[in-house]
């Protein structure tokens, strides 16, 4: 007996109510894949500090101490000021807001899209397949922030237009994941028997292919909300992302290099680090819900 199936077997024995329940195979969690649970609080932390951003903010990300222009970190300004005398801390606080918002509305299109296109590729096969495996193939040629650029250059820098850019740079990938996984979803002998029973294609499509393939589309969308973020801070910090009055990390990473990074260093390393810490805990997040969620990779508990 594994220890998943032992410790809701004494949940139930002693009684537990469900939150008991839902604590104990969070501990569980934490005891197996603990890198994982970490990327977990990591990405939580950063949800939450997004959310509550105008109660911990110290300032205004946008007024200016101009007594305080460029002013290293000390008990006023924990994070310095930048050139125009605003408080980095607060502007690390609000870019949050952006770089996460971009990335979950990113993995949430990307990942809708990617499976709907994956999975009708895959069931119907023949015409339909071939265009579309031939234009996620013209798409894949380009290097991804190569066609986010041209993207941006087409429809201009707004928070709209970076979204599209960054899903139209995932979806690809989804296609490809979750046709390779429909292809063998679809040649199972449940689906057969759908189809057998008199079910259209409509719902075995619904009902039977895209429940069992959204194992891989989570850990595909885990992959996506980190890329998604470093997308969206990469064209930010080119001065093709979200218009630059609107704080984010790749803003402020963009301003600093151009002449202010000598002199306050501080105004490109927290927002440096905000991004990468973020970044870094969705893929520990990621690879654990790869293990987690693939049979192959599951193992004995």
């Amino acid at each position: 007996m594994t220890d998943k199936s032992v410790e809701t077997t004494l949940a139930v024995e002693f009684g537990m109510s469900r939150r008991q329940s839902l604590f104990i195979r969070a501990w569980w969690l934490v005891k197996s894949k603990p890198l994982g649970a970490l990327g977990g609080f990591i990405l939580i932390f950063a949800i939450l500090v997004a959310i509550f951003a105008p109660v911990i903010s110290p300032y205004d990300p946008e007024i200016s101490d101009r007594t305080s222009r460029l002013t290293p970190p000390d008990t006023k300004h924990w994070f310095g000021t930048d050139h125009i005398a605003r408080d980095v801390m607060s502007r690390v606080i609000y870019g949050s807001r952006v770089s996460l918002l971009v990335g979950f509305i990113a993995v949430v299109t990307s990942s809708v899209l990617g499976t709907a296109l994956g999975v009708a590729s895959a069931y119907f096969g023949k015409t339909l397949d071939l265009l579309l495996q031939r234009v996620v193939d013209s798409m894949q040629a380009l290097p991804g922030l190569v066609l986010a650029l041209t993207l941006m250059a087409a429809m201009g820098p707004s928070l709209t237009a970076v979204i599209i850019a960054i899903t139209a740079v995932r979806v690809p990938g989804t296609v490809r994941t979750v046709r390779s996984v429909a292809l063998s979803v679809k040649a199972s002998q449940y689906a057969e028997a759908a189809r057998a029973v008199g079910a259209d294609d409509w719902r075995v499509m619904f009902r039977h292919i895209t429940p069992n393939c959204m194992a891989p589309v989570i850990v595909v969308g885990s992959a996506v909300l980190g890329g998604a973020i470093v997308t969206e801070a990469s064209l930010s910090f080119l001065g093709l992302g979200v218009p630059p009055n609107i704080p984010t990390w790749g803003n402020m990473l963009g301003q600093a290099q151009e002449r202010y990074i000598a002199a306050g260093p501080w105004t490109s390393v927290f927002p440096g680090l905000a991004l990468t810490f973020t970044a870094f805990g969705i893929n520990l997040l990621g690879d654990a819900l790869r293990d987690i969620l693939d049979p192959r990779l599951r193992g004995s508990r």
